[in-house]
């Protein structure tokens, strides 16, 4: 018969099986039970690689670039119209005091273009001529490339090429003003060689609504063209431009659902940085109505479905979200009234340009639609 222990069982184990079960019993104690050393050490190995991804994320996203609290934030400065965004607009008597008040918004959008490399730097060039060129298929009519580049600045639009339209457009550009969506479709040929760009200026990429993904993009073309200057509009710029929209135009940008273009930051840049202004291969207002019979592309350099002036009609006939490109057009020309500002191929005729008068197709359909109300 087989020896049985006697003694009482310990912690629910015979004692003749203790010698079995004692060693298992250590060994979980020892990896089983929470070593409170090896707990701190984990989680202070974790924080410290969290740590590390946090500040790398916040490096390349551009985090150290948040918008100012200044008086050009959105909420406090250029407050948005009321009820008076859909009254009939009220011009200036005075011209004089208008060109002052216009001369003091345009001051302070300028001064929100930044340099990436240092914050504190505004934008400082200033030109006595100046040629903005379009990216219109009117363009390839005229062997204009010579008499673009005799200006002491050549100012671009987004990622207009030079290399291989040199005889139409031109080959030297001091500064392309760009949307913060079309950075990533410049290319290397608009920024070294023979389409070297001396100078980037960027709108829209500081904008919280737009994410940080397009300052991320904005340093890393930083970082690969060293000679290039690249500049950012700080959040609050836009407003700015929205108030020279709105109250140029009386039409509300937000109840409107317009977009304002890359076209209409370029002139606005221009007007405060030039001192005389040619624009190449913009149409007018009415151009698209009284020449039906001239077709041009929409863009000199890609075909696309649609010809300029079915383009512009498109948007400009859109009710809800578009640009009102023939209204920056008439808005163009009561600047002309303002400031030096000219128009080449096709030239337009500014002998009843007013600071007054504003006719364009979207503003006519915009309040009739709000007289009904």
């Amino acid at each position: 018969m087989p020896y049985r222990s006697t003694r009482k069982p310990m912690n629910g184990i015979p004692a003749g099986y203790r010698k079995y079960a004692e060693p298992h019993s250590k060994s979980l104690c020892c990896c089983g039970c929470p070593n409170i050393f090896a707990v701190i050490l984990l989680y202070g190995m974790l924080a410290i690689v969290f740590m590390i991804v946090f500040i790398c994320f916040s490096a390349s996203s551009g985090r150290q670039y948040e918008r100012d609290k200044d008086p050009f934030s959105s909420k406090t400065f250029y407050q948005r119209k009321t009820k008076e965004d859909i009254e009939l607009y009220k011009p200036k008597e005075e011209k004089g005091e208008h060109i002052e008040i216009l001369r003091r918004r345009l001051t302070d959008l300028t001064d929100g273009y930044r340099d990436i490399k240092d914050l504190k730097k505004k934008y400082y060039n200033h030109c006595k001529t100046c040629s903005v060129v379009t990216s219109s298929g009117r363009l390839l009519f005229h062997q204009a490339g010579e008499e673009i580049d005799s200006a002491e600045c050549v100012i671009r639009m987004n990622n207009a090429p030079v290399v291989g339209y040199e005889e139409y457009v031109g080959k030297k550009t001091t500064s392309r003003i760009v949307c913060f969506r079309s950075v990533a479709n410049l290319k290397k040929s608009m920024l070294t060689g023979r389409g070297f760009t001396k100078e980037v200026v960027v709108w829209g990429a500081e904008n919280p609504s737009h994410g940080r993904w397009a300052m991320s993009k904005l340093k890393m073309f930083l970082r690969q063209y060293l000679q290039t200057k690249w500049f950012s509009l700080k959040d609050g710029g836009e407003e700015i431009a929205n108030a020279i929209f709105e109250s140029e135009t009386g039409i509300s940008r937000e109840k409107s659902h317009t977009w304002l273009s890359t076209g209409l930051f370029t002139m606005l840049f221009a007007l405060q940085t030039c001192d005389n202004i040619t624009v190449y291969g913009m149409v007018d207002e009415n151009y698209c109505k009284l020449h039906k019979e001239i077709e041009a592309p929409y863009h000199y350099y890609e075909n696309l479905p649609w010809n300029e002036c079915e383009f512009l009609n498109m948007h400009e006939n859109k009710m809800k979200q578009g640009h009102r490109y023939l209204t920056e057009k008439a808005l163009y020309r009561r600047f002309a009234s303002m400031f030096n500002l000219n128009f080449k191929y096709p030239a337009w005729n500014l002998t009843n340009a007013s600071h007054v008068d504003f006719k364009s197709p979207f503003r006519e359909k915009y309040m009739k639609e709000h007289t009904k109300r």
